[in-house]
């Protein structure tokens, strides 16, 4: 588990530019790297989500396609490609995969289609405002969590069957809460911003129809 010190180190050393395909980053430590860089002078592109706006990073979202890649590309010289977003949950909580490699003629092709990407999409002007968004979360990982004790029962014996009976494995309802509730708030917090983003390129596709429809 050494993506946060792989991925910090591969931000540091850009010094022109960036270009990232990120579904959300949220980790306040790489933010704060990525806005050092912005303020050095290396451009910085996003195709994704940027849950603070930082002066110098544009962030834009791939229409009509769900983003999946984690990339990023530092200087047209070295690319990045794995599983981990800029979160911290998948930073140092998860077990995740990926790759950074400097072969040029493969790091071109990723550029090349960034590129093309980037030209398919509109200025989203940063993220789905995460204020609000945080707080719903919030509130249904509280309301979740409070009926914990009602599940436990059913979390220990599917833990024992899972481990087997000699295992000695025990669940400490304390942790369980603690990780239940936060993937409740991952969970509703991104399915939230899909509401809110998908809406919104809903309106915008409707209201195009009706400019079209007038001016035919």
């Amino acid at each position: 588990m050494n993506a946060r010190n792989r991925l910090g180190a591969l931000i540091k050393s850009a010094k022109k530019e960036m270009l990232i395909y990120d579904l959300k980053i949220s980790d306040q430590a790489m933010i704060h790297l990525l806005e050092g860089r912005a303020k050095a002078g290396v451009k910085i592109r996003v195709i994704g989500r940027l849950t603070r706006k930082i002066d110098g990073v544009t962030v834009r979202k791939l229409p009509r396609t769900r983003l999946h890649t984690r990339t990023m590309l530092v200087d047209g010289r070295t690319a990045f490609i794995g599983s981990q977003s800029l979160r911290e949950i998948e930073l140092d909580a998860r077990r995740e995969v990926g790759v950074i490699f400097t072969d040029r003629t493969i790091v071109n092709r990723i550029i090349k289609v960034f590129e093309e990407d980037w030209a398919s999409t509109g200025d989203s002007g940063g993220a789905v405002d995460e204020k609000p968004v945080a707080r719903v979360a919030k509130k249904v990982a509280k309301a979740v969590t409070r009926e914990m004790a009602l599940a436990m029962p059913v979390l220990k014996s599917a833990v024992k069957d899972a481990a087997g009976e000699k295992s000695g494995v025990e669940l400490n309802p304390e942790e369980v809460q603690d990780i239940v509730k936060v993937a409740v708030k991952e969970a509703v917090s991104d399915a939230l911003r899909n509401v809110v983003q998908e809406a919104a390129e809903k309106n915008g596709h409707e209201e195009d129809k009706e400019k079209g429809g007038a001016t035919a």
